[in-house]
């Protein structure tokens, strides 16, 4: 195996992050991002029916 077959390493500090937060960085962002969505919708009905 001759040296340019090896596997080049990004260093790239964004694409080395994402690598290794991995699935549960992806997971606790989701879950951030539907309660924030869940956060506003809520507001909006407050906001248009009152005492709802």
């Amino acid at each position: 195996m001759e040296s340019k077959d090896s596997p080049q390493y990004d260093e790239d500090p964004v694409v080395n992050l994402v690598m290794s937060v991995g699935l549960p960085g992806f997971v606790i962002g989701f879950i951030a991002v539907i309660g924030t969505i869940l956060f506003i919708c809520r507001r909006a009905v407050e906001f248009f029916f009152p005492g709802a």
